[in-house]
Order: C-alpha cells, then sequence, then structure tokens
C-alpha cells in the first residue's frame, strides 16, 4: 500500500508544483519521506525533508505570524506539520551523521494536546474533553524530547571552525570543562523531561497502571530517551560510531598500561568514568529493550531499531575492550548484551538487508577486538577503527 501511495505522488515531485507550495503538499512530502526512510535509497529522503522544509518555509508554517486571522484548527494543523518537519530533520540528520536543516529551537509554539475528532474548523477554540488523555500528548512529549537531541548535536558535535590561540593542553583542558558543562546540564534536562513525562505515557509505571491503548507509544518512547544517554557522549559526522569518552579511555588505558590509567584521581577523571558507564548501561538497556519487543506489536520502525542496535552494540564492544568497564559491568553481562544485539538483528533481516550487513561488520569488528585483546596488536587496532 504505501509503495502504490508512493507512486502515486510522484508527479508532485516535479518542480512546476513546487511553485505554488501549501499545506496539503508538504504534508505529502512528509509522507513521502517517511516512506523513503525505509527503502535502499536514504540520500531521497534527506532530499525530501529538505524540500519539505523549504516548503514548510515557503507557506509560512515557522512562523506563528498570521495565527489571529486563522482558525484555531488550521493553527493547529499547521503547528504539527511543521514540528512533524522539526523532527524527521532531527532523526533522519542523526541516523545518516549529517548536519540538520534547522539548528535552532523553532518559535512556532508546539502544537496542543487535542485530538482530531475534537478539532472544528468552524469553532472559534476546542479544548480535549476533561479526564480524556489526547494521543497528541505522545507526539509533543516526543517533540520535547528531540528538542535535547537538538541540543546534543549543538553543543557536544558543533563543528564551526572556531580555532583557539594558544597552549594546546590548555586548550584540552578548556574543552573537557565545556563537556563536563555540557553533558550535566543536558543530563539534567533529560531527567526533567522524565519527570514531566505525562503517567499514561510513562514507562516506570506499576503494571496495574499501564494503559493498554498507550502501551506503544511508552515503549516508543522509552527506546527514545534511552538512545539519548549513549548521544551525550557520541561524535556525529564518521562512519563509525564513536565514544570520544571511551575511546579516549581506551587510548589512555594503552598507553599508560592498566594499573596506572585505573589508579588516577580526581573530578574529572571519576566523571569521565561515570560518563562511560551512563553510556554502555543505556547501550545495554536499549539493546535489552529491542530484543524483547522486536517481533511484537510494541516495535519500533525496523530501521530505527536497526540504527539503535548498531549504535548500541558498538558501544558495547568498545566496552569489551575496556578492563575498568569489563570489571563493573562484568564481562557475562557484555556477552548477553551481544548475544541479543545479534539475535535482534538477525530477526530484523526479514525487513531488510541492511540489519544483514550491520549484523556481519559488528561480528567481523567484534572478532578482531577478540584477536586483539589477546595480542599486541591492540593500539593499532584502535588506532584504525576507532579514530
Amino acid at each position: 500500500m504505501s509503495e502504490a501511495f508512493f507512486h502515486t505522488c510522484k508527479p508532485a515531485l516535479d518542480v512546476d508544483y513546487l511553485e505554488d507550495g501549501d499545506l496539503a503538499l508538504v504534508q505529502t512530502f512528509l509522507i513521502i519521506a517517511h516512506y523513503l526512510q525505509g527503502s535502499r535509497a536514504p540520500n531521497r529522503c534527506w532530499h525530501i525533508i529538505g524540500t519539505a522544509i523549504r516548503l514548510a518555509q515557503g507557506v509560512g508554517l515557522h512562523s506563528d505570524i498570521g495565527d489571529e486571522h486563522r482558525s484555531f484548527a488550521e493553527t493547529q494543523i499547521r503547528r504539527r506539520v511543521w514540528h512533524g518537519c522539526v523532527m524527521l530533520d532531527l532523526a533522519v540528520s542523526i541516523m545518516l551523521g549529517r548536519p540538520v536543516m534547522i539548528s535552532h529551537k523553532p518559535s512556532t509554539p508546539l502544537p496542543d494536546p487535542i485530538d482530531d475528532r475534537h478539532l472544528a474548523i468552524d469553532y472559534p477554540t476546542c479544548e480535549q474533553p476533561p479526564g480524556t488523555f489526547s494521543h497528541v500528548e505522545w507526539f509533543i512529549a516526543t517533540l520535547k524530547l528531540y528538542g535535547l537531541l537538538r541540543k546534543t548535536l549543538h553543543m557536544l558535535y558543533d563543528n564551526d571552525g572556531k580555532q583557539c590561540n594558544g597552549n594546546p593542553a590548555d586548550q584540552t583542558r578548556s574543552g573537557t570543562l565545556t563537556q563536563i558543562q555540557y553533558i550535566t546540564q543536558l543530563d539534567s534536562e533529560l531527567q526533567d523531561f522524565r519527570l514531566e513525562v505525562p503517567m499514561p505515557l510513562h514507562w516506570d509505571v506499576p503494571a496495574s497502571e499501564v494503559q493498554p491503548q498507550f502501551l506503544r507509544e511508552q515503549h516508543l518512547l522509552k527506546a527514545r530517551q534511552v538512545k539519548t544517554g549513549p548521544l551525550f557522549v557520541r561524535v556525529t559526522n564518521k562512519v563509525w560510531a564513536d565514544i570520544p569518552v571511551l575511546s579516549k579511555s581506551l587510548h589512555e588505558n594503552l598507553s599508560t598500561g592498566t594499573e596506572r590509567a585505573s589508579s588516577r584521581a580526581g573530578i574529572c577523571a571519576n566523571f569521565a568514568m561515570d560518563c562511560v558507564f551512563f553510556c554502555v548501561q543505556s547501550a545495554i538497556e536499549l539493546i535489552n529493550l529491542i530484543h524483547e519487543t522486536c517481533n511484537t506489536d510494541l516495535a519500533s520502525v525496523w530501521y530505527y531499531n536497526i540504527f539503535y542496535l548498531f549504535t548500541a552494540g558498538s558501544i558495547t564492544l568498545l566496552a569489551e575492550l575496556y578492563p575498568p568497564i569489563v570489571s563493573i559491568v562484568t564481562r557475562e553481562t557484555l556477552e548477553i548484551s551481544w548475544i541479543k544485539c545479534q539475535g535482534a538483528l538477525n530477526y530484523l533481516k526479514s525487513y531488510s538487508i541492511v540489519a544483514e550487513r550491520c549484523a556481519e561488520s559488528m561480528a567481523m569488528i567484534r572478532s578482531k577486538c577478540l584477536e586483539a585483546i589477546s595480542g599486541k596488536n591492540m593500539s593499532l587496532f584502535l588506532g584504525s577503527r576507532l579514530m
């Protein structure tokens, strides 16, 4: 059905249609982008989202100017469509390791939590009936979480080319302190987000309080917020997933020796270890969640699951090479996580060959890692794979 829709919508890609863009055309492009996310041509998805954003800006969806002349329902739909552009822009940029088009926080307010059936085009205002939880709340919570992702990309991975003059050691110290400040700020905001999630969507509630109609939304939101953790300490714009604090710790461990590296004290050293542990624990939790749900109705879309598994699996592979983390997490836990990651990827092979390629790539890397652990070529391997 989705492929039939895509071929039906292809004429909308003609440049003549783009001349007089409207709200419906932006919506069409967003649906096409969703379809192309699961295709074998991710670049087409990237281009379509960019075009959708330009069309949306062309019809003024990025601003609330003129809303006083529109009906309440039209304003709500415009906000939903614009923030749909924002969310897809972030999601695809993270998956492809490319810069976002909308780099700053949108000025357009978030939509109100009102279900479609309570929106009337000729009413001056609309409200959700008291005591009725809106399905739009999940969309709003997801947008807030993606706002944290944008800050992560902007604060930690901003490659604006700025250079600092002076002692390189001073620059390193300054960069470390800045990174600590950013990570603690983002972690605090993530904790606030968890506290503000509406109860029907919260994943940490007793089984007796779970609302079945929102169970899938709970799992999707949980997976996305768990995925935010590793992003705090992950560098983008590289083909291979790379965790700066963890990879730095690995190189220090190799260059100074295990005992000397593990005996380092101080606030910065302890903070770095906490970041590594948090990153690894988040990766393990994400793998467990996807392994439990990937073959159920609670699963996320397959291409998100593959991306999550490849990222989290890469983190656990790095963790296996770092004795201080292995001593805390235990090698058995990492082994179980690896088996679950491969098992979930094997199941997802039925959806895309990408899952098979990811599983094979990770198996090859892990094999080399295990060889490196027992040999003397660890430093060379890490230098070629992780930098």
